[in-house]
């Protein structure tokens, strides 16, 4: 806390918030140099770090004014103050969630706890309404919504994310269990497909011979696992290679092959997929 003669403050036209110009002993100064008069008294009802600040204040010449200094700029302090002194605040529903993290961070900052509520539930319902999981994740771990960011994180798993985005997240271990996750199921994924363990399963000695699987079926099985291999190195997922037009066709192609051998005459394909995945269930746990 800074204490200044008020005779050298400069003319509240250029550093006094319109809006808190009434003169008191106490005034907090944005970090862009706008002053706001408030009666620290009556912050101090809604956040315990003025409270501290008020119980450590000392009496005041008549001529003095004690300039608290933050360093959030004044369209936060702005807000910050409305909601803590009960007065007209902005219309936060209609702002992004650019605009209200750094009011919630601060409440979160000042021990706020009227605002920071608040402000909490409308950066969860913005964060919600996010499509992109990764925009989710960084939104919710940034702002410390537990819940929602174990959500989005799992979803981030098996989709594709932008590295320097996801460089925003403030919790690197957080970062660090993506990245190790991502990196283990797209290693688990690429030996299951590379394996072709998952075709063979089940088929008749007809199916297996080399003559009739590499003229009817081995075109088919290269051509999905090149392209599941290529989905999974950004989207390491089986959804993701199902979802892809070219994996997805070879499968197909291979799910209606009918064996020619003269005892046989099955499918035995026909539930590759469902294998695949019973198979990476196994893989994960």
């Amino acid at each position: 806390m800074t204490t200044v003669n008020s005779a050298d403050l400069k003319s509240p036209a250029e550093t006094v918030h319109s809006d808190f110009a009434t003169p008191t002993s106490t005034a907090l100064r944005s970090c862009d140099q706008v002053l706001f008069y408030v009666e620290l008294r009556e912050v101090a009802r809604s956040s315990e770090v003025f409270r501290n600040m008020l119980d450590a204040a000392r009496p005041n010449a008549s001529d003095t004014l004690d300039v608290i200094d933050v360093s959030e700029p004044a369209s936060v302090i702005e807000s910050i103050l409305k909601l803590a002194l009960g007065l007209v605040a902005p219309a936060f529903s209609s702002r992004s969630l650019s605009d209200v993290e750094p009011v919630y961070a601060a409440a979160r900052k000042y021990i706020m706890a009227g605002p920071e509520q608040m402000l909490r539930s409308l950066i969860e319902l913005l964060a919600m309404r996010l499509d992109d999981p990764l925009e989710r994740l960084v939104a919710a771990s940034n702002n410390h919504l537990d819940q929602l960011r174990d959500q989005a994180f799992d979803l981030c798993i098996g989709v594709e994310v932008d590295i320097d985005r996801m460089c925003t997240i403030k919790d690197n271990k957080l970062i660090g269990r993506l990245l190790s996750i991502r990196k283990d199921r797209t290693q688990a994924l690429a030996e299951l497909i590379i394996s072709g363990k998952n075709v063979s399963e089940g088929v008749c000695g007809s199916c297996k011979t080399a003559q009739l699987l590499r003229a009817d079926c081995s075109l088919m099985l290269a051509k999905f696992q090149c392209a599941a291999l290529r989905v999974i190195m950004s989207r390491p997922s089986l959804e993701a290679v199902w979802a892809d037009p070219i994996a997805r066709g070879a499968l197909n192609h291979l799910q209606i092959w009918q064996c020619s051998g003269s005892n046989c005459r099955n499918y035995p394909f026909f539930d590759l997929q469902e294998r695949f995945e019973k198979a990476f269930e196994k893989k994960k746990k």
